[in-house]
């Protein structure tokens, strides 16, 4: 902390540290810390949710019947009218199930697959706060450094106004310096816009919906390691990595499942009471019971055109998902292959684009001074006045989008994110 706070006085001059009472300063880490208790709240009770394996346990049911009729025979006094009445409860348990081995597997993975998406979308919060809070931190400065340049425009144009009513300045020039004023103007009237955007995913993230002025500090980790190491880590802690290794293994299981014969053996048992009342031509009959009975069953298929079917699909789905596994995993690792290159790219990138800044800067004070001078030179002032300042511009978004790329990596990776 002391060293971005060192950082930030000796390299930039924000307006906002003049009031510093008015602001509350933010760091990128206390965003994560904020986002990770949130998500915590928010997907807390999904991951208390667990797939358990309830095949083996009794199943308790009562079911019952209620018939009435007659038999009419070629015997008038022969026909009968009957009614029936039925109530009985159940209890029924698996006792063998060749589908078990899989059954269990596949919970497991269920279990597995719960936990880890919900770790995904903590990541994917992550992901998102991190952008958004590396664009606020970049429009924070490019705001900063558009209010300085709008104000040494303004002294530039009211200097060539004034000599311009004193008859001897070039009015071309106070109307080209009019002109960039406005434009330098409404570039920054554009930036209040982009944060004030971003400013509401960052209110959301953080878990603040008052109307706050923050301070963004800048950040600045540290990565040094190899691609190929990365490459290992990623494909080891990488949540999505994992995702589609568990989705694999768990198409591979339904495939090995549909491969074997569902012979179960079941254990049942009921007890019910029964009324049934008969009625003949001049007869009628009350016969109520009480009757129970249990025993096993077994089920063994022979043939099973929908178990065929359900093999072959399950075996396509298998293919399909080991195709889409290797794909993901690819994907994977061209993305973090491109943030590393990125990174190198920038670093290099920075390095040039403060030597062009360090030039334009003697650029501006020589011709700054000779305008001063009474020399009719705003035009060559004006050039390198939107070099310099496109170049700063481009220096900040360089050195967010370096250090925005090394905190993603190390989120990818599944690396600690915390502060150096």
């Amino acid at each position: 902390m002391k060293k971005l706070i060192l950082l930030l006085i000796t390299t930039y001059s924000f307006s906002q540290l003049i009031n510093c009472d008015r602001y509350k300063i933010v760091t990128v880490y206390d965003l994560f810390d904020k986002i990770e208790k949130n998500d915590k709240v928010r997907y807390g009770r999904l991951n208390e949710l667990s797939f358990k394996d309830k095949s083996y346990n009794f199943k308790i049911y009562i079911d019952g019947y209620m018939k009435t009729g007659k038999k009419v025979t070629d015997n008038v006094v022969d026909n009968v009218h009957f009614t029936e009445r039925s109530v009985k409860i159940h209890a029924d348990k698996l006792l063998y199930s060749s589908l078990k081995k899989y059954n269990s597997q596949i919970l497991k993975i269920n279990a597995l697959l719960n936990s880890l998406n919900i770790k995904n979308r903590v990541n994917s919060d992550l992901v998102l706060g991190l952008n958004t809070y590396s664009n606020l931190l970049f429009l924070q400065q490019k705001i900063d450094i558009l209010n300085k340049i709008i104000k040494r425009q303004k002294s530039i144009y009211d200097y060539l106004i004034n000599r311009y009513n004193e008859g001897v300045g070039s009015k071309i020039d106070v109307l080209n310096a009019k002109i960039d004023l406005a434009n330098l103007n409404q570039n920054l009237i554009s930036s209040y816009k982009d944060y004030a955007q971003n400013l509401i995913i960052f209110n959301y993230l953080y878990g603040d919906n008052k109307n706050k002025d923050y301070y963004f500090m800048p950040f600045l980790p540290k990565f040094a390691i190899s691609l190929k190491q990365l490459q290992k880590e990623v494909l080891k802690n990488n949540y999505n990595a994992k995702i589609a290794k568990l989705n694999l293994k768990k198409s591979f299981y339904n495939y090995q499942k549909s491969s074997l014969h569902p012979i179960n053996i079941n254990f049942y048992s009921f007890a019910g009471y029964t009324q049934s009342i008969q009625k003949t031509f001049n007869l009628g009959s009350d016969l109520n019971s009480f009757d129970w009975e249990m025993g096993v069953t077994f089920n063994i298929p022979l043939y099973d055109a929908q178990l065929k079917q359900a093999r072959e699909n399950s075996k396509v789905n298998y293919l399909i998902q080991r195709e889409a596994y290797k794909s993901d995993i690819q994907k994977i690792l061209r993305n973090v292959y491109k943030i590393y290159q990125n990174i190198i790219y920038e670093r290099k990138n920075i390095k040039i684009i403060r030597k062009k800044i360090d030039v334009y800067k003697e650029e501006i004070d020589f011709y700054q001074n000779r305008i001063y001078s009474g020399l009719n030179e705003y035009t060559q002032y004006a050039t390198v006045l939107k070099n310099y300042l496109n170049e700063m511009i481009n220096l900040r978004n360089s050195v967010n989008r370096l250090n925005t790329d090394i905190l993603l990596l190390k989120i990818l990776s599944g690396r600690s994110i915390g502060e150096n």
